[in-house]
C-alpha cells in the first residue's frame, strides 16, 4: 500500500504476526524454486523455459524488451534469450565484489552448485533478468541447485581480468560512498544522490545509468 505511513509500517513490522507472514512467503518461495528441474543442457532458452509465463513476463518487463509473449513458454523463451544474453554483456560490469565472489563460485563449480543460500533474497534479482536459476536434480525435491546458465558463465569467463576487477572494486567503492550518503541524509532521490556520488568519483565518463546498474 503505497499510503501507509512511517508509523502504520513500523507498528507492522513490531506486529507478531509480521515475522509469521515473512515466513510464509519464504515458504512459498521455496516451494516454487523446488517445483522447477535443472534442465540437462543449461543453456539460457532452457533455463526460462523453467520459469511460469509470468515469470517470463517479469524478465521482458526488467530487460525492457518488446517482444511476442503469445503462445507457449518454448516460443516465449526463444524469444526472449537474445536480449538476455546482450543484456548481460552490458551489465556484467555493475558487479560489486560479493557477486563476483559467487560468480567465481559457479566457474570452478562448472555453472552449477549446491552450495547457495537460497533464502538471500538478492537472488531474486538475478533471477528476474535471466542470470541465475535453480531447481531439483533426479529423484531428491528437497535440495536446490543454483545454476548459471552456460551462454552467462561464458560471457563472465571472458571479462574476468584485472581490468574488470578494478572496475568492480569501484562498484564497491561506489556503494560505500552511497551507504554513507544515505545514513547522513536519512533519504534522498537517485538524481541528487548520483550528482554527490560523482564528486568522489574520479571518472568523467561515470554516467547516471552506470551508477543505477550498481545500484540496483
Amino acid at each position: 500500500n503505497k499510503d501507509i505511513s512511517f508509523e502504520d509500517l513500523e507498528a507492522l513490522m513490531n506486529d507478531g504476526n509480521f515475522e509469521q507472514m515473512m515466513q510464509e512467503m519464504m515458504n512459498e518461495r521455496m516451494k516454487a524454486f523446488k517445483k522447477r528441474e535443472v534442465p540437462e543442457v543449461r543453456s539460457i532458452v532452457n533455463s526460462l523455459q523453467s520459469l511460469t509465463k509470468n515469470e517470463l513476463e517479469d524478465i521482458k518487463y526488467n530487460l525492457n524488451v518488446d517482444v511476442n509473449t503469445a503462445g507457449t513458454k518454448a516460443k516465449i523463451a526463444a524469444a526472449i534469450a537474445p536480449y538476455v544474453q546482450e543484456f548481460v554483456k552490458g551489465w556484467i560490469t555493475s558487479a560489486v565484489e560479493d557477486q563476483t565472489a559467487m560468480y567465481d563460485h559457479f566457474v570452478e563449480k562448472g555453472g552449477i552448485s549446491d552450495a547457495i543460500n537460497s533464502e538471500d533474497s538478492r537472488l531474486d534479482y538475478l533471477m528476474g533478468i535471466g542470470v541465475l536459476n535453480c531447481g531439483t536434480m533426479g529423484s531428491d525435491k528437497e535440495k536446490l541447485y543454483w545454476y548459471m546458465p552456460d551462454e552467462i558463465l561464458e560471457i563472465y569467463k571472458s571479462v574476468k581480468n584485472e581490468s574488470f576487477n578494478d572496475i568492480v572494486r569501484n562498484n564497491d567503492e561506489i556503494m560505500r560512498i552511497s551507504a554513507g550518503l544515505v545514513h547522513f541524509y536519512g533519504g534522498i532521490n537517485y538524481d541528487d544522490l548520483f550528482k554527490k556520488v560523482k564528486a568522489y568519483i574520479d571518472n568523467d565518463e561515470f554516467e547516471f545509468a552506470d551508477f543505477m546498474q550498481t545500484m540496483l
